[in-house]
């Protein structure tokens, strides 16, 4: 998987145009402002994706008996059941500030 440092939206639209998985690195305080970005390429080119974020449910299953804690979980389940087979999955990685785009051979 190629390693990408501060994409131009033009490179990230070529790589999900022609269906390369890839890995963005150096992401510190970015990674919202590019997941939000490639989520709308992906459908701007009609295309699903999921975006999950790395050891969500880990850090969330500690919280299951509080009420916010269990609305969490609910939504992530419901979150998946929405989108069943995507073309693309984004995982956000908080902690080494990096997203891996990975198309998953729906299409």
């Amino acid at each position: 998987m190629i390693e990408l440092v501060t994409p131009s939206e033009e490179d990230i639209e070529n790589k999900i145009i022609n269906k390369e998985s890839f890995l963005l690195i150096a992401l510190s305080g970015r990674i919202m402002e590019y997941s939000d970005l490639i989520e709308n390429i992906i459908e701007r080119n009609r295309m699903t994706c999921r975006i999950q974020t790395k050891y969500r449910t880990l850090l969330t299953l500690p919280t299951i008996l509080t009420p916010i804690g269990l609305m969490a979980i609910v939504a992530q389940i419901a979150h998946k059941i929405a989108t069943k087979n995507p073309d693309w999955v984004i995982v956000k990685n908080l902690t080494k500030h990096r997203m891996e785009v990975r198309y998953c051979g729906k299409s």
